[in-house]
């Protein structure tokens, strides 16, 4: 609900809106967030990109801390708006291991 009352504010650019944090954990309990670019969302979740070359992915492009353990949480900040919203759930990974992901 949050996200799409942001979303509709006129004065804030795609990447203002849409640039979130998230947040892995991996197997050995160690916490990891990067910045992404949210590429859609719909009821089900968020879809967002990230980068294919990070350390969370294998040289043979396998999403290392995504596969060993799915759950994530996002949270995004509207500094402007003096405002912010979360979001955690189970991340899914794209078949191919890396690239864009899915929050349920």
């Amino acid at each position: 609900r949050r996200f799409r009352e942001v979303e509709a504010r006129d004065e804030l650019t795609f990447e203002e809106i849409n640039t979130v944090s998230v947040s892995t954990v991996s197997a050995d309990g160690r916490p990891s967030s990067r910045i992404v670019l949210l590429q859609e969302y719909d009821d089900a979740g968020f879809t967002f990109t990230t980068n294919n070359c990070s350390r969370k992915v294998s040289p043979e492009r396998k999403c290392i801390q995504l596969s060993t353990n799915p759950h994530a949480a996002m949270l995004f900040y509207w500094p402007r708006l003096n405002r912010q919203g979360s979001r955690g759930g189970c991340r899914q990974a794209d078949p191919e291991g890396a690239g864009p992901g899915h929050l349920e």
